[in-house]
Formats: structure tokens, sequence, C-alpha cells
């Protein structure tokens, strides 16, 4: 038998040992490298931090945290219990090992998924009612059809994700970094805020009806961007996303300088 205390806490053989397995408040297990499993039947009543605890493979049916669930750097995690549900924010940041998430996910806060590299897709059910952060997940090949995300979505160097799914609700900004093998957005896609592309961004403008294309490092001298008032935005600007929408065929109403560096393109409606 190996008795191991870590933060006051006693871990037997790899499991922790808990009286009340009811646990109310924060509970820090940060950086135990001896423990293995959590019990069976764990709620707890605050935030649940298990980063760096990188002995750990899985994670109890039923387990349910009303904070914040920190499973950062948990490099033998292989998966997560079906129908984990997390009231506040879940890091699964450099979780390499993680195939997986779960049907029934349901996180109350953000979603971080950086450098999760054994990630290959999304569950249909996906519940994110805070921003969702893909970054370098770069086994990640598909995101559901009709994935809905209540905060922003960010989304840079999951360079097997050729494309978004259909029916992709964001309610905040869509943050999608270059370079990226996505080379069009559906249709259908709704965006509450802002399309940012890091090279530039689109703005609706509803008081107005207008939409406003911002370009980042705009190449186009102050003398010839009067005579782009009247023309086509595709005939000034080439990239991919003008055909989203019909975008570069619209009109450019009027041009204005914005931060350095950055050119407001006002198109007509």
């Amino acid at each position: 038998m190996t008795i191991v205390s870590h933060k006051g806490r006693t871990i037997v053989d790899g499991i922790l040992q808990l009286d009340n397995l009811r646990w109310k408040g924060d509970l820090d297990l940060s950086f135990c490298t001896a423990l293995t499993m959590l019990p069976e039947g764990l709620s707890v009543r605050g935030s649940l931090n298990l980063e760096l605890c990188n002995a750990l493979t899985c994670l109890p049916d039923g387990l349910t945290v009303d904070g914040d669930l920190n499973l950062s750097r948990c490099t033998a995690l292989t998966g997560l219990p079906t129908g984990l549900t997390v009231d506040g924010g879940l890091d699964l940041n450099r979780c390499t090992a993680l195939i997986a998430l779960p049907d029934g996910l349901s996180v109350g806060g953000p979603l971080e998924l950086r450098e999760c590299t054994a990630l290959t897709a999304l569950p249909k059910s996906l519940r994110a009612d805070g921003d969702l952060t893909l970054i370098r997940c770069t086994a990640l090949t598909t995101l559901p059809d009709g994935l809905r995300v209540r905060g922003a979505l960010f989304i840079e160097g999951c360079n097997a994700l050729d494309a978004l799914p259909k029916g992709l609700r964001v309610s905040s900004h869509l943050f999608l970094r270059e370079p990226t093998t996505i080379a069009a957005l559906p249709d259908d896609i709704d965006v509450g805020l802002r399309i940012d592309l890091e090279s530039l961004f689109i703005d609706a403008i509803p008081q107005s009806g207008e939409t406003c294309i911002v370009v980042r490092d705009c190449g186009i001298p102050a003398t010839a961007r009067t005579l782009a008032v009247g023309r086509r935005l595709g005939d000034v600007i080439d990239h991919w996303i003008l055909s989203w929408n019909g975008i570069g065929e619209k009109i450019i109403t009027s041009i204005r300088d914005a931060n350095p560096g950055e050119v407001e393109f006002y198109l007509d409606s």
C-alpha cells in the first residue's frame, strides 16, 4: 500500500480519500503526480483544480463541479465521463492524450482546448455557454453541425480543420487566425458581433444596415481610396472571405481611416 499526503489530502494507491464525497468549497489537488483516480460519486460545490496531475487517466462517472474544473496538463487523461457538467469554466489545455469529449458535456463558462493534439472532433451535443478556444489542436478534423457557442469562438493552428460546420452560431466574435486551411464560411453561419480573420474583420452595423470591412495593414494608398468609392469591394480587395454572402459584390459607399494601419470600407446593404 502506498500512502501519499498532498496539500492536506490523503491518496492511497493513487486514489483520493475523502470522508464526504459532497465536497463543499474548492478542492485543490494540482501538481499531484501520485493521483490516478478520484472516488466515485464525487460532487464539488466549488472549483476543482487538477492541473498537472499527469498520472490521472480518467474521471469518475457522475462527477459534478459547481465552479471551474482545471485539468490543464493532465497528459495521461484520455477521456471524460459521459454527461459531465461543469458550471464554471473547463480548462483542458495541453491534455495531449485526450482523444474525444463526451456526449452531453455541458460547460457553463469558457472551454479551453489548447494543444490537445490527439483530439479529432467535438461531440454533437456539446453545450458551451462561454468562449470556446481551439488552438493548435492539430488532429481536429471536424466540428459538429449546429454548434452553438454563447461567447466567442477562437480557432488557431488547427491545420486539419478545413471547414466550419453548417448552422454554426456564435453569440459574440469569431476569431479565425491565419494561416488557416479554412477557405470558406458556411452561408448560414450566424455571428453576433464580428468575424475576425486577423488580416481583416467584418462588422455588421445594425442601426444603419451597413456592413463594415476593416482591413489591417491596408496597402491601398489614400489617393486610390477616393476612386474606390462606388466600385465593388472585390475589385479593390482580394480575400477568400469576400465570397461569403456576396460581400465582394457589394458597392463601397465610403472609406475611412480607423486605428493606425486600419482602413474601414463601408458597404451598401
